[in-house]
């Protein structure tokens, strides 16, 4: 701080002083020339002591303390680089998530979500499939019908085609791609046509694991040129047909209960009924035939007949090859016993 002669009253004043204490004269709208130190206003162009030009005299003054080499000047281009930078920095993380969560979709929706179509046809095994059900990845997933129709081929001769192989079949249950899995209930209906006429039809349901690799179903087959009886079967499947205990009936008049081969009857009991007699046969079986075990036959009229042993046909007593057979009136009373040897009487007794 410095003492200065106020403009106005001569007296001393600090130069930091707002206005002279003994004349109140503003100091603080004077400015000190640089050439002979006198105090002189802002407003004046030059010193009216020395004439010197006052510079900038309309400015405030700027007390310059720092050396050049302390102030560093940024370039523009430079600014834009640092901006640039400040972006990248902030956004593209924010891109490249996006990006992610789009692809992320873009994969949920073409290969694991699960739609449902209906009559879409696609190509499995060189056969046009018609599907309707869930669908996923360019195939059937889920639950849905598939139904398949193709005709003989005669340049294809094998076990698995012959002249009535004109087939359409639908198949029911849980699939995975052209699978079928045990996880859910399986319908599966096979028509078979020769020159547009149906020739046979056959129903199956239960799981996969039933029908094909072992399990419980029921089929049912409808009697045609191709099937030469019609028959309902519950029990234990395999191959698409009975295997394993179960029970089959065919039509109204035969119930079979037991152990099955391929649809075939082994083992088991066997019931027939017609207009006049009922038949139980028990034990072995050959082709639905009765070859070793019992027989009754209940007539109408009352009474029965009972055969024990080996036989070679399906009803009448005759049928016994090798045992016993007995006659009982319809009070339940002996009346007959005979012993057959190579289908042949070997003894008779009456009572």
């Amino acid at each position: 701080m410095a003492l200065i002669d106020c403009p106005e009253c001569g007296g001393k004043v600090s130069d930091k002083a707002r206005a002279c204490p003994s004349c109140g004269f503003l100091i603080s709208g004077m400015i000190k020339c640089e050439e002979c130190g006198s105090m002189v206003k802002k407003s004046a162009k030059t010193c009216p002591s020395c004439g010197c030009p006052i510079e900038s005299a309309s400015d405030p003054v700027v007390n310059i303390t720092a050396s050049a080499e302390k102030v560093t000047a940024v370039p523009i281009a430079d600014a834009a680089s640092v901006k640039h930078r400040s972006f990248a920095k902030i956004f593209v993380p924010i891109i490249i998530v996006l990006l992610l969560i789009a692809a992320s979709a873009a994969v949920y929706f073409k290969f694991f979500r699960t739609i449902q179509v209906e009559n879409r046809e696609y190509i499995s095994n060189d056969r046009t499939v018609t599907y309707t059900g869930g669908w996923r990845n360019g195939k059937p997933y889920g639950i849905g019908t598939s139904y398949i129709e193709w005709k003989y081929d005669e340049e294809v001769q094998d076990d698995f085609y012959d002249p009535y192989d004109n087939r359409k079949v639908w198949l029911t249950g849980y699939w995975e791609g052209d699978d079928l899995t045990d996880s859910e209930d399986l319908t599966r209906v096979m028509k078979m046509y020769l020159a547009g006429e149906l020739l046979s039809t056959e129903e199956y349901s239960g799981d996969q694991g039933g029908l094909l690799y072992g399990g419980k179903g029921t089929l049912v087959v409808t009697q045609s040129k191709r099937n030469k009886i019609s028959f309902t079967y519950e029990g234990d499947c395999k191959d698409g047909k009975a295997n394993g205990n179960g029970k089959m009936t065919i039509g109204s008049t035969i119930e079979m209960e037991g152990e099955f081969i391929d649809n075939s009857f082994i083992k088991g009991k066997r019931v027939t009924i017609n207009s006049d007699i009922r038949i139980e046969d028990e034990g072995e079986f050959d082709n639905y035939m009765l070859v070793n075990g019992s027989r009754t036959q209940y007539f109408s009229s009352g009474g029965k007949w009972v055969g024990e042993g080996e036989f070679e046909g399906f009803r009448f007593d005759d049928d016994l090859l090798n045992g016993t057979d007995y006659m009982y009136d319809s009070d339940g009373k002996l009346m007959l016993q005979r012993t057959f040897v190579n289908g042949m009487v070997d003894n008779v007794t009456e009572y």
